[in-house]
């Protein structure tokens, strides 16, 4: 575009001059030819009647005048008489010529005004059609599709900004020449793409290619439509090419294909996935077919009390688990918010379980670690498929079967795994020690037989003084590392230590009856104890008990900011803090017990 303007433009000008030449020229050949032939006209008639009376006056005065004497003053009025005669002749000659002269001129200069007249008109045409093409142009330029124009020989008329750009190109690079002539002979095909097509059918085409560029090192793909130029006639001029880089909405297609069949967590197929899968034909190939159900037991408890954050970190280390053991070439979906489906092809019943085994050991020993990477195990279950007697359905029926039976027969035991895997994460904080957590056990029992509390009261003492700090699980293990005193923000996260105590006891089973007792173990009798202020006997008995044994047994251990005290020093400070910290009568009761 911007060459055919530039050519357009110049050509207009220089025919804008040559009519202007060719009009002066042509005045002038008329003129010089008048002149040339009235001049040599009147010189003729001049000579003519010259040696006309010369000839004529003399044989005459000779002839008939008798007296020479008179001969001179004859010559002289003969002279003048022809001088006047002549200059009349002349004179009418000129007049006439001069007419013709002025009427020339006339006309000459009515031509001129009205080539000037047409000269104005077409200066004005020519700029308004340069604004329009440089309208054009700049709006052609602010696409960001890439457009470009050639000629039936697939040679380029012109280009957008957007095409110079992408090729790192300028426009003289690109006129009168061909793909081949810009991009040599390797990648011509990028715009030379369907051209045969457009011009030979006169059709509009599309398509799509890909270009790398080796300066972004990025590969492009572009959306590319073709459609033929016509002239009056239909007859097929050229084409106009249009490119569109669809690189990033690819991207996103692939992107939300990939999220639509995946789950964004573990990167695992989702529930849609497998089951459109699972209803496809067998393949007698992909026999035996076995099936894995998988359930993540305890991630209620892990969301509950720690946090969904906490919950998600549970989830991809099972699935960390799985990429560790299951073979590459399997599928492996998380269909539900604990569970999984792993589908093995040519994989047979043996096989199957010694991956269940794998699986069973790596959750076993994380939970038995000094420092657990979740708290969670895993209730299994699986199915073969042998034959097409079976149906998927039927295939993963039984494996779900199969894996609540394992949930039932292993529930127990992760109650007490989980607990132990938590209070372990909890001993490495450094604040608790599991000395300090036998100690109060063992004061727990004492004291409350020598109190007279039930059974149940003792038991529920004792699993308080084994789980009574579990809330720390949830907390920033850095702050306890810390040498510096905690600020304001961190000591308002530690006193929530004995809300999330709470949580994880209230969804375990043989902790129901502690969860009260944990939430309240660090209230105060006089009121500014924490999470919610109680006071006095609102505050549970065994919770005002515990209080006081563990207050007891800090101090005789001592702390890395003060101390140990001896048995009388900690036993006069319980008595000190009676009425305000303890219940003061308890508190005198187990001074004389311990």
């Amino acid at each position: 575009m911007k060459g055919i303007m530039k050519v357009f433009s110049k050509e207009s000008k220089n025919t804008r001059k040559n009519s202007t030449k060719d009009e002066t020229k042509k005045v002038s050949v008329f003129t010089n030819k008048f002149f040339n032939k009235k001049a040599l006209f009147i010189t003729l008639i001049y000579f003519i009647l010259g040696c006309a009376w010369i000839l004529i006056t003399d044989h005459l005065v000779i002839t008939f005048l008798e007296d020479l004497d008179n001969y001179l003053h004859l010559n002289i009025g003969k002279g003048l008489f022809y001088v006047s005669v002549t200059a009349l002749v002349i004179y009418m000659l000129i007049y006439r010529a001069l007419k013709k002269t002025e009427a020339a001129n006339r006309d000459l200069k009515k031509a001129n005004a009205s080539l000037d007249n047409s000269n104005i008109k077409l200066t004005k045409l020519m700029e308004e059609e340069s604004i329009k093409a440089l309208t054009l142009q700049a709006l052609i330029d602010s696409v960001t599709d890439q457009i470009y124009y050639k000629d039936v020989n697939y040679r380029y008329l012109g280009c957008n900004k957007a095409f110079l750009d992408f090729n790192n190109l300028s426009i003289t690079d690109c006129l009168n020449k061909s793909d081949q002539d810009i991009f040599g002979p390797y990648e011509k095909g990028y715009y030379s793409h369907l051209d045969k097509d457009v011009v030979e059918f006169q059709e509009k085409v599309s398509g799509q290619y890909e270009v790398y560029k080796k300066d972004e090192d990025k590969l492009h793909v572009f959306k590319i439509e073709k459609t033929p130029l016509l002239d009056h006639e239909n007859r097929c001029i050229g084409l106009v090419g249009i490119s569109k880089d669809i690189t990033e909405r690819k991207a996103k297609e692939k992107e939300i294909f990939y999220l639509s069949n995946h789950d964004s967590l573990t990167g695992f197929y989702n529930k849609d996935y497998i089951f459109q899968y699972l209803q496809k034909q067998i393949e007698q190939d992909d026999l035996p077919l076995s099936l894995i159900y998988a359930e993540i037991k305890g991630l209620k408890i892990i969301n509950d009390a720690l946090g969904i954050y906490y919950g998600d970190e549970t989830i991809k280390a099972i699935a960390n688990c799985f990429k560790s053991i299951i073979p590459k070439d399997a599928i492996i979906a998380r269909v539900g918010g604990d569970q999984f489906v792993i589908l093995l092809k040519k994989t047979d019943e043996l096989t199957t379980q010694s991956y269940l085994d794998e699986i069973y050991n790596k959750c076993d020993q994380n939970m038995k670690s000094e420092k657990p990477s979740f708290f969670a195990s895993l209730s299994l279950g699986k199915s073969t498929l042998n034959n097409k007697a079976l149906s998927i359905t039927g295939l993963l029926a039984k494996a779900e079967e199969d894996m609540y039976k394992d949930k039932g027969r292993t529930h127990a035991n992760y109650n007490k795994d989980v607990l132990s895997a938590m209070m372990k994460e909890v001993f490495s904080y450094g604040t608790e020690t599991k000395e300090h957590t036998l100690r109060l056990v063992a004061l727990s029992e004492k004291v409350g037989k020598h109190m007279n509390l039930s059974s149940k009261e003792i038991d529920t003492l004792k699993k308080l003084s084994h789980y009574h700090d579990i809330g720390y699980i949830g907390l920033n293990r850095r702050m306890f590392s810390k040498n510096d005193k905690l600020s304001k923000n961190e000591w308002e996260m530690v006193q929530k230590h004995p809300e999330i105590g709470y949580r994880i006891s209230q969804s375990i089973s043989s902790l129901n009856h502690t969860s009260e007792h944990i939430l309240y173990h660090h209230e105060r009798w006089d009121g500014i104890g924490y999470p919610l202020g109680l006071k006095e006997e609102e505050i549970p008995k065994l919770s005002r008990i515990f209080s006081i044994l563990d207050s007891y047994d800090v101090m005789l251990a001592g702390r890395p900011y003060k101390k140990a005290l001896t048995q009388d020093q900690a036993k006069n400070e319980l008595l000190e803090m009676a009425g305000l910290q303890f219940d003061p009568n308890l508190v005198r009761e187990i001074v004389e017990i311990i």
